[in-house]
Order: C-alpha cells, then sequence, then structure tokens
C-alpha cells in the first residue's frame, strides 16, 4: 500500500469560510505520476488531483505531444471546464506511480484537452478503477492499493 500526505494548494483569495481564518492554503490528495508514451518518452507531474468525482483521467494536451502519443481520432467528447467545453481526444499511454518504496506501472487510455486545468485529474477510468483508495480526512492522508482489476506491473524502488 502506497500512503501520501495530502498537498498544499496555496489560495490566491482570502479563505473561504470555510477554512479557519488566515489560511494560506488548502490541503488536497495529490500524488506524482508518470506518463508514457509508445517510444519510452515520458513527462512527470509533480502534482495530480485524485478525484473521484472525475469520469475520465485527463492530462494537458501538450503532454500528448512531449510523448510522443498517438491519439484516437475524435468522436465529438469534451470536457466542460470553468464554463467552457474543451475538446477531448484520448490515447493509449502508460501511467506509473510511486510511494512508499513502490511502484505501479501500467497501460491506461486517458484523455488530454486544452482546458487550464490546474492539475492533471486522476479519475475513475484509467486510475481508481485500479486502486482501492482510503481519503483519511482527519488526518489528511491518501491510501492506494492497487485491486484485483490492476492491469499493470509492480517493483520496488531502487
Amino acid at each position: 500500500m502506497m500512503r501520501f500526505p495530502y498537498r498544499p494548494h496555496l489560495l490566491k483569495q482570502p479563505p473561504p469560510p470555510t477554512l479557519p481564518a488566515g489560511s494560506t492554503a488548502r490541503l488536497r490528495p495529490m500524488v506524482a505520476v508518470r506518463l508514457i508514451g509508445p517510444a519510452g518518452r515520458w513527462r512527470d507531474f509533480r502534482r495530480a488531483i485524485i478525484d473521484s468525482g472525475a469520469d475520465d483521467t485527463l492530462f494537458p494536451a501538450d503532454a500528448a505531444t512531449l510523448i510522443g502519443a498517438s491519439l484516437m481520432p475524435g468522436l465529438g467528447h469534451s470536457v466542460l471546464w470553468r464554463g467552457s467545453s474543451y475538446p477531448l481526444r484520448f490515447g493509449r499511454v502508460e501511467m506509473e506511480v510511486s510511494g512508499g518504496g513502490l511502484v505501479y506501472r501500467w497501460p491506461a487510455i486517458v484523455g488530454f484537452c486544452s482546458a487550464p486545468l490546474t492539475y492533471p485529474l486522476l479519475g475513475n477510468t484509467a486510475f481508481l478503477e485500479f486502486f482501492n483508495a482510503t481519503f483519511q480526512g482527519a488526518d489528511h492522508v491518501l491510501e492506494l492499493d492497487p485491486n484485483s482489476a490492476f492491469p499493470g506491473i509492480t517493483g520496488s524502488t531502487p
């Protein structure tokens, strides 16, 4: 099992009433993830947000070009982000996440879009479907444990 402490996301405005007065950040369940293309080129994202409300796993469109992902034909899918619709293209990649001395790597179909995402979204398809996730709100910790649907390989960090 991997454990990830929630990470701070700095506030750009005064804190909302749901946070203590004087707060300068929100704590969010985030992990670092590596996105790997078919020729082995990769891009590391130091912060990707685990979003159990997101249907798909989404990355910025420029990452597809950087890693050489082969995008599937557009099927008219889009993502609504902050009131605007952005075309969504899907591609086959490998994803890798590590923590606690463990490394998990698996094939996935993820979405790429030009929406101004603050962080990649690790949603139900291509990510959470392969892990049992425990969000420990009081402790601000996320635990991920691969489940029986995990299609990849497991290793340990050197």
